[in-house]
């Protein structure tokens, strides 16, 4: 009587183990379909490092992935959106990095979310060297990435471009007259 009990549970154990066994098998082929939307993820978080002046590996970390990646892996739609983000925002290429926002597959805008502001800083100084005496405030809310429809974004947008020291003239920027700084409305630049 003792031994049937000890293997029937024996044997139960053995059914239990074989069935963690395959869930497990079932649960890292369910990764894998996802796999090359992450490394796209890992891409975007190095360019977010990038742009951390207390990181140094940003480059080089991001160069290490893009070696590892294979043809088939770069015609993915979340790994060459990635590329396409690293690449707009390693040639300061503002006007495509928001259009890649908007169009952004998956999760990826919000790792996008946490480069804004540097790119944001980076574009408002370009507009302002490039466009003397004046531009359309609506044209650089645009290019910054603000949603000029809906005005409680752009008034915020605004909001943030007078705290960088921008001045208007009605609904005119008044390039000439800004002297332009970090703006310190609605930072807050932390993955963590």
């Amino acid at each position: 009587l003792g031994r049937g009990r000890n293997s029937s549970s024996g044997g139960k154990q053995q059914q239990s183990k074989g069935k963690q066994r395959r869930e497990r098998e079932e649960n890292r082929r369910e990764a894998l379909k996802h796999r090359n939307e992450f490394i796209a993820y890992r891409i975007i978080y190095y360019v977010f490092l990038s742009g951390n002046r207390k990181y140094e590996g940003g480059s080089s970390d991001i160069f290490k992935i893009m070696l590892q990646l294979t043809p088939e892996q770069r015609k993915d739609e979340c790994i060459h959106h990635a590329l396409l983000v690293r690449a707009a925002v390693a040639d300061n290429d503002y006007h495509k990095f928001f259009q890649l926002q908007d169009a952004a597959p998956n999760m990826s805008d919000y790792l996008m979310d946490k480069i804004v502001p540097s790119v944001r800083q980076g574009a408002l100084q370009r507009i302002c060297k490039a466009y003397r005496p004046s531009v359309s405030a609506d044209f650089v809310l645009k290019e910054l990435g603000f949603d000029v429809e809906n005005k409680e974004e752009a008034a915020g947008g605004r909001a943030w471009m007078e705290g960088c020291g921008c001045r208007f003239d009605g609904d005119l920027l008044m390039t000439k007259d800004s002297i332009l700084k970090e703006s310190v409305v609605g930072v807050k630049n932390s993955l963590i």
